[in-house]
């Protein structure tokens, strides 16, 4: 639940608010991964119904008689084994999903529009992401080509937020602002989030090792904007001295 902190931010626009925002925990469905999961098509089901959408001969329709249609675009054929298993659920309630593959220059394009129903993208932020906000989730960005904000969200209470994390004069109340703003933007169900990990991971042999704590930061570099990259490792005499043993 919010904080007091975060209440601070978030209380002055209550009326503006989904209440669960306020009352309830976030968290994502979990499930097993494997087979088809019969809870989550039932309560996507539930969900359809109360927005006026039922299945006629097979196909999802809504009382204009109009099929549930979506499309999915994506330049990276390496999504197929993501985005095929997750179209198939979509039909099994009915509803005529697809995945539309198309090389780099089309699907520039298509984004620069704003043609498509969905786009599969990564969405790494550097940390803190005050920098970002503005380009992936501010009103003035929503029209703009090439901004970040591909649902085209248009909130003034995301944007006072993003202002309140702008103005913030350090790190702990960046973290109250950025974790008030997340709320609300997981309530508002702008992503579909397909696939991430939980962690970073690093394997690595056991002679090697990392700088302690914050002193990684040190030996990291950007690329991308967003990407952070460690190239360099670290030998640990003490367990290079026990690595002959562990080896026998």
């Amino acid at each position: 639940l919010p904080t007091r902190e975060e209440l601070r931010l978030l209380k002055p626009h209550r009326d503006q608010l989904d209440q669960r925002v306020l009352n309830d925990e976030f968290a994502f469905p979990v499930s097993t991964g494997y087979g088809t999961n019969r809870d989550a098509l039932l309560k996507a089901q539930e969900l359809l119904a109360e927005a006026g959408w039922g299945v006629v001969n097979g196909r999802l329709m809504n009382a204009a008689g109009e099929p549930f249609t979506l499309e999915i675009l994506t330049q990276n054929p390496t999504m197929q084994r993501v985005l095929l298993p997750y179209t198939e659920s979509l039909k099994l309630l009915g509803i005529d999903a697809k995945m539309r593959l198309v090389d780099n220059v089309t699907a520039i394009n298509l984004v620069r529009a704003r043609k498509f129903d969905a786009y599969i993208r990564d969405h790494t932020m550097l940390n803190p992401p005050i920098g970002e906000l503005r380009n992936f989730f501010a009103s003035a960005s929503a029209a703009m080509v090439f901004s970040g904000n591909l649902p085209a969200i248009q909130d003034p209470v995301i944007d006072a937020l993003i202002q309140a994390a702008e103005e913030a004069s350090s790190i702990e109340e960046i973290a109250v602002a950025c974790r008030a703003l997340d709320r609300v933007l997981l309530w508002g169900f702008y992503n579909i989030l397909l696939n991430t990990m939980d962690d970073e991971r690093f394997l690595y042999w056991d002679k090697f090792t990392r700088p302690a704590g914050e002193a990684v930061a040190k030996y990291e570099h950007i690329t991308g904007s967003a990407i952070r990259i460690l190239d360099s490792w670290w030998i640990d005499q003490d367990k290079l001295d026990r690595l002959p043993t562990v080896q026998n």
